[in-house]
């Protein structure tokens, strides 16, 4: 018995000359096509119009009857295949639809190859069934490239759009033209209110993250010079920063703005949170480290303003006593609190407070130059 592949070089006129008939019928296969997909509402939920469907369905035959042929294509035939899967992931169509709607070819074209087929033709068909099959196969792998590089092109692009939206949000006073189309974007409610979270790496941002999704909320990150600050909404379960901090960021290093802000304060919020997370700090907020804030805010010129305060008291007597009883009057505003804190007689602290005021020349009986001097006490870093 002869093998196959010699059996289908005797046949292979016959099969050519049935594929060159097959090749005039284009419009029919197409409109066989829409019927067996029923019009689209089969794979497509209707979405590409119908003269579309028909366009392409003969496209898809050309190129099937040109790759089985062995015919010259032209440059748009040729590209048929990934343009129209192109075409179909930006018209929203799963890929699992578009994929059983092109295997649909064979099943037209192979119904069309028998009733073209007499008596004596069985046996071609039988013998070249599976190179039919491979064609529409490779088609349709090729339409999935074309569509999967698509998909992913529009992926990166929506994902470029989102950081372009929250970058104009976090980084800079936004106009109420931009917000509204950032909030569209991310799919924001623009009367809302939303906490901003910073933390120190991407890493930890992907533990926040986590923990949202733990409580059912969703964030938007956005990483800004080393600091990976979070949009998260605020709905009601904390009632202030604090609460926040303690739910989010317990055993991490970051911070949370002072208070729950409208999408045109983001950038206000963000410029808080980045400060008080390029403090190294443990879960903190602006309520608890203002005064670490202060110092590294004021770092070029805190050395200048404690010149003010501690070089003229080098040379009094008992100085050491003298700073500390002004440290801790500074920090509780009362005498009396600061004599029964350092265990002396309140005529001392008095005292001290005047020999403190004579040597600097600074009253402290004025509140700006009170905290200006618990600023300068503080201590470095």
């Amino acid at each position: 018995m002869r093998n196959l592949s010699g059996r289908r070089e005797d046949t292979q006129l016959r099969w050519r000359a049935l594929l060159q008939e097959l090749g005039e019928m284009d419009d029919d296969l197409a409109t066989e096509y829409l019927m067996q997909i029923d019009r689209g509402a089969r794979f497509y939920d209707s979405i590409p119009e119908e003269e579309d469907l028909l366009d392409a369905a003969r496209l898809a035959f050309r190129y099937l009857l040109a790759t089985l042929l062995e015919r010259p294509m032209s440059a748009e035939l040729a590209d048929f295949p990934a343009a129209i899967g192109a075409l179909r992931a930006t018209q929203g169509i799963a890929l699992e639809n578009l994929t059983a709607a092109v295997r649909t070819d064979f099943l037209v074209a192979w119904s069309a190859l028998l009733r073209l087929a007499g008596d004596d033709d069985m046996a071609v068909l039988a013998l070249h069934v599976d190179v039919l099959w491979k064609a529409v196969d490779e088609f349709a792998m090729t339409v999935q490239r074309g569509y999967l590089d698509q998909w992913l092109s529009m992926a990166r692009t929506s994902t470029l759009e989102q950081q372009h939206s929250l970058s104009d949000l976090f980084s800079g006073e936004p106009a109420p033209a931009t917000v509204r189309s950032a909030a569209q974007i991310l799919g924001l409610d623009e009367t809302a209110r939303y906490w901003v979270i910073g933390v120190a790496s991407e890493e930890t941002g992907r533990t926040v993250t986590r923990r949202l999704l733990n409580r059912h909320q969703t964030a938007l990150d956005y990483v800004d010079r080393g600091v990976a600050l979070i949009l998260a909404a605020a709905d009601g379960r904390w009632p202030d920063d604090d609460a926040v901090v303690d739910d989010l960021l317990t055993g991490l290093e970051g911070a949370v703005a002072p208070r729950s802000v409208p999408l045109p304060e983001v950038h206000r919020a963000a410029a808080t949170v980045r400060m008080l997370v390029d403090l190294g700090l443990e879960a903190t907020t602006l309520r608890r480290s203002w005064a670490q804030l202060s110092i590294t805010q004021l770092s070029e010129v805190i050395e200048d303003l404690r010149w003010y305060v501690l070089d003229p008291l080098h040379d009094v007597h008992d100085h050491e006593l003298i700073v500390e009883t002004i440290q801790v009057f500074a920090g509780t505003g009362s005498i009396s609190d600061t004599a029964s804190a350092l265990y002396c007689h309140r005529n001392t602290v008095m005292n001290r407070i005047r020999r403190f005021e004579e040597a600097t020349g600074i009253s402290l009986r004025s509140p700006r130059a009170l905290a200006m001097v618990q600023l300068c006490l503080l201590p470095a870093g």
